[in-house]
């Protein structure tokens, strides 16, 4: 597992996201990276990002990772079980590589495609995307909601991270328990998502993104859309030969 986290602000956010990306650094132990987003304009953010190697062992699985022009930025935690089809797919649209991993694959996918390329995705994940050409952020979690992705809006500033900790560790959180949230643990022995225990947490739905505007004057998240219902064929779950 890695451990992803960021902020969606306009105003000075690295600080925040470095004591995010610390909380849940037990989650990646092989790499650390922080890096604002929309490097070719105002800063609208920053993200980080705790890895743990597991396909690309190479510094080209850096992250968060950029494309090439530096619109889009990726932080992105799981596997993505059809990577080298789409990655010959890709490469036969004329996109080069420098590095073997599924990062990569997924960074200049939606480089190329935008959210559509969403729909081609097979595996286990949930990440953050700043577009700079759309000035829009992305928060997108896999279709079984193996992967975890917590996000939190507060006064103009959206934030999401892999564990409800790095939230926390911020400061950019009041935090008190919801009620709802209490009431389904006691009726059920569990809370259940999207509810989270802290109020004004929530849980990113199974096979959801949630997009991040700008609006009066600061950031704020629209409503989850489903990009997949289920796989319909056997094949799409089958992994490809490491």
């Amino acid at each position: 597992m890695c451990g992803i986290d960021g902020i969606f602000s306009l105003g000075d956010s690295r600080s925040a996201a470095r004591d995010m990306s610390a909380a849940i650094s037990h989650r990646g132990p092989d790499d650390a990276g922080i890096g604002e987003i929309n490097t070719n304009g105002p800063p609208r953010g920053t993200f980080g990002h705790q890895r743990l190697a597991i396909i690309d062992l190479t510094s080209a699985g850096h992250q968060p990772m950029y494309s090439p022009d530096g619109n889009v930025c990726l932080t992105y935690n799981g596997e993505i079980y059809n990577y080298r089809a789409l990655k010959s797919e890709l490469e036969s649209e004329g996109i080069t590589f420098r590095g073997s991993g599924d990062s990569e694959v997924l960074l200049m996918g939606w480089w190329k495609h935008g959210p559509a390329f969403l729909e081609r995705l097979r595996g286990m994940f949930a990440f953050g995307i700043w577009d700079a050409r759309t000035e829009r952020g992305y928060l997108v979690r896999d279709a079984f909601g193996i992967k975890p992705l917590y996000v939190t809006e507060r006064r103009g500033e959206v934030l999401f991270a892999s564990e409800i900790r790095a939230l926390l560790a911020s400061g950019r959180l009041q935090p008190s328990l919801s009620a709802p949230a209490i009431a389904t643990y006691l009726s059920s022995g569990s809370v259940a998502e999207p509810l989270t225990i802290i109020d004004g947490v929530f849980a990113i739905p199974p096979g959801c993104v949630v997009q991040v505007a700008m609006r009066d004057g600061g950031f704020h998240v629209r409503q989850a859309e489903r990009f997949i219902t289920a796989y319909t064929h056997s094949d799409d779950i089958h992994r490809e030969p490491q």
